[in-house]
């Protein structure tokens, strides 16, 4: 099911060297964007995500993402 979801395009920087995002925010807005799509199951965007569920958390609360 998820895996035959297609999504717009996830934009994540441009051609100006000016704009383009470090790259601790483009795996925050990339975790936010599979959360997103799986409906925020933390379970299932660790698993697409490849993380363990406590890394997954971590993350987010580094991010300043509160789980709810």
């Amino acid at each position: 099911k998820i895996q035959a979801y297609q999504s717009g395009h996830f934009f994540i920087g441009s051609h100006d060297p000016n704009e383009l995002l470090c790259m601790e925010e483009v795996e925050r807005r990339y975790i936010l964007h599979v959360l997103k799509i799986v409906g925020d199951n933390h379970t299932s965007a660790a698993r697409i995500l490849k993380l363990d569920r406590k890394t997954l958390y971590r993350k987010l609360q580094r991010y300043g993402v509160d789980k709810e």
